[in-house]
């Protein structure tokens, strides 16, 4: 009886510290599951204050937490979409279905975006592009981003390719303007007439597809969907001053790769007299306007000069004769910067923006421009055991302290410590083919130093390596070559 007693007594006792076991992994599970939770919480809330990148940082974590969890991975990839990633969001679905194969939400959001009629969750149209495309002219775009090819279309029209433009852009004589095309050439001053893009897309965000219906909820007017001689069918629409037609099948359904035709509005007056010179000057850190900021336009071969100060959002107006100018910029706390610039000889509006550097103590910023297609080129500086990137946008050694997602930039990463070994990596996030043709370019600032502008030069991959920073003393490396930046 006492042998069957202790044998009893002893059975209990484990029972006992398996339900304590239990418990205390219960318990424990609870917490873990209550942390995973506030960590979306957080993220959440950094979503609805568009802080995108600590948004996504945070469902990192959370997903680091509990990997077999399927709501953190549904979270990140519409963090993903909204920023235009759409491939990292499916990198993510697939990365969660990896560890949970059985989830239908994980499956039905993974066939959403890698079926056909994929698109971004926030359509809307390029008015950056479109703004560049009607005000620069053909000299601007020789100095700015270099002329790649220029092809005659028949007498008093000519096609030109532009590095860093996925568009034909088309010049003609018209009765209003008959001296546009000068020879086989468009003259300095002639704006495009039309402009045939590459991929429409370009125009309209991003993605894979929208529908005539899409674009009169972003603002299109006159929407219609007909017969087209060219195209087969095509929707034709009006948006601000540009006329568009653009292939499509009989439902407005317009895809990627179809023909289209944009119209630029046809500038009144051209030829001599003033044309309004207006712009921005940019804080390159945060992307505000720099108010007061001081410009002085020198017309060249002349004492010319004209003067302005910027309001308090960074704007300015100047009412310029035609020619070549250089232009001045102060502002108190900034980088002094000059550039050169051509103001066209057509009446009208003529954009000019600036950007500018606030002053630096002991630290280095490389400042990212580019054209607009490919439209979403990353910033990477990877070395001294860091990698800063829109990943991971802030580190003790380095930060990225602006992140542009649709064209023309500027990309803005600074670094802190200058000690050990860095390489700075440009990367076509949108994968668009050759980064050569961006007309990218990298502006260093080292102190105590003139800062120095690195012009792409390359082609082949989507990978620029423009340079290295040792110890403080800059390389320049300028090869666009394949280069892991995981």
């Amino acid at each position: 009886m006492k042998k069957s007693y202790k044998t009893i007594m002893i059975i209990a006792a484990v029972v006992a510290v398996g339900m304590i076991a239990a418990a205390i992994g219960l318990g424990m599970h609870n917490q873990s599951m209550a942390a995973y939770s506030e960590k979306l919480a957080q993220a959440d809330k950094m979503m609805e204050d568009k802080d995108y990148q600590n948004a996504v940082l945070k469902y990192q974590e959370a997903i680091a937490d509990k990997p077999k969890e399927e709501e953190g991975y549904l979270s990140l990839a519409d963090a993903y979409i909204i920023t235009g990633h759409t491939d990292y969001a499916l990198e993510t679905v697939e990365k969660g279905l990896s560890f949970i194969p059985d989830s239908e939400r994980l499956k039905a959001k993974k066939d959403e975006l890698s079926g056909e009629g994929k698109k971004n969750a926030e359509l809307a149209f390029n008015d950056t592009l479109l703004g560049n495309l009607s005000s620069q002219s053909f000299y601007d775009y020789g100095q700015t981003n270099s002329i790649e090819k220029v092809k005659a279309l028949n007498e008093g029209a000519v096609s030109v390719r532009v590095k860093g433009i996925g568009a034909d852009l088309i010049y003609m004589n018209t009765a209003g303007h008959p001296n546009t095309v000068d020879g086989n050439s468009p003259s300095a001053d002639s704006l495009p007439t039309e402009v045939h893009f590459d991929n429409i897309m370009d125009i309209f965000g991003g993605g894979d597809s929208i529908t005539a219906d899409d674009l009169k909820s972003m603002g299109a007017e006159d929407v219609k969907v007909a017969e087209h001689q060219e195209f087969g069918s095509a929707v034709s629409f009006n948006y601000s001053v540009y006329s568009f037609v653009v292939e499509s099948d009989k439902d407005g359904n317009i895809k990627a790769g179809a023909g289209n035709k944009v119209t630029i509005p046809d500038p009144s007056g051209k030829g001599s007299g003033n044309t309004d010179v207006k712009g921005t000057v940019r804080n390159v850190v945060d992307g505000s306007g720099v108010s007061n900021a001081k410009l002085t336009f020198r017309k060249s071969g002349s004492s010319e000069r004209y003067e302005v100060k910027t309001d308090s959002e960074g704007k300015f107006t100047a009412k310029l004769d035609s020619g070549d100018y250089s232009v001045d910029c102060k502002a108190e706390g900034f980088i002094d910067i000059t550039k050169s610039v051509h103001v066209p000889s057509y009446t009208g509006n003529w954009n000019c923006d600036l950007d500018m550097s606030p002053e630096m103590n002991g630290e280095a910023r490389i400042v990212l421009t580019w054209g607009s297609n490919p439209s979403d080129l990353d910033s990477h500086l990877i070395g001294n055991g860091v990698h800063v990137s829109w990943l991971n946008t802030s580190t003790a050694a380095a930060g990225l302290d602006l992140d542009d997602q649709d064209g023309y930039g500027p990309e803005t990463t600074t670094i802190y410590d200058l000690s050990g070994d860095y390489t700075f990596v440009v990367h076509d996030f949108t994968n668009s083919g050759d980064i050569g043709s961006s007309g990218a370019e990298a502006t260093v600032y080292l102190p105590g130093q003139e800062p120095v502008t690195i012009s792409i030069n390359g082609s082949g991959s989507n990978t620029w390596v423009v340079c290295s920073i040792t110890n403080g003393k800059l390389d320049i490396i300028n090869e666009v070559r394949d280069y892991d930046i995981e």
